[in-house]
């Protein structure tokens, strides 16, 4: 089973107030914090994790991508929201393989989070793993198998895979996290 990595770096940062995945945070940025987690996830699990890619509209991005080895995928219909990335992820994804979206305004997720994250999928044998905090809410990151490539497809606006996800939830293995890890920097400033 092959999983490509689609990080979701095309957001607008309104309730942040700027762009705020060059946010500093730490001595990183906000988007190479989530990148170095996909990158670690795709040394830990080589032969499970495909490619690593960013869709998103900032030229910065596209620095961080060249110069970590990572693919940037130019989204030219970023002002739609998140579903646009998601359907750009998808096409850009290879045939087959499942999809693993990242955002990247979550700067306390752990690699060994997204780890235990691929592993669960894969031995659950179940076409979508996601998050749970501990009041039991879903979160991204999440997995979908190439079955849910379709529905992925058909998203429309500010609207994500949780949707997906709420559809079909007996088809989910859901992954207890500390719930520190799923905090959004929209939260932290």
């Amino acid at each position: 089973m092959k999983i490509d990595i689609i990080l979701t770096a095309s957001g607008y940062g309104r309730r942040f107030g700027e762009n705020k995945l060059i946010y500093g945070f730490e001595g990183r940025t906000l988007f190479g914090i989530a990148l170095d987690n996909a990158l670690a996830l795709k040394k830990s699990l080589p032969e499970h994790i495909d490619g690593v890619k960013a869709v998103s509209r900032y030229d910065e991005i596209k620095k961080i991508c060249l110069e970590k080895g990572a693919e940037y995928i130019y989204n030219p219909q970023s002002s739609e929201g998140i579903s646009a990335s998601l359907r750009i992820g998808v096409q850009s994804s290879t045939s087959g393989n499942s999809i693993l979206f990242m955002v990247c305004d979550m700067p306390y997720m752990r690699p060994e989070s997204l780890i235990e994250l691929v592993r669960e999928y894969i031995s659950s044998k179940r076409g979508i793993a996601c998050f749970k905090d501990s009041a039991g809410n879903i979160s991204n990151p999440a997995v979908f198998s190439p079955a849910y490539r379709a529905e992925l497809m058909k998203l429309k606006g500010d609207r994500g895979g949780k949707s997906i996800i709420k559809r079909h939830i007996d088809d989910a293995v859901l992954v207890p996290i500390a719930d520190r890890e799923l905090t959004d920097i929209d939260e932290q400033i």
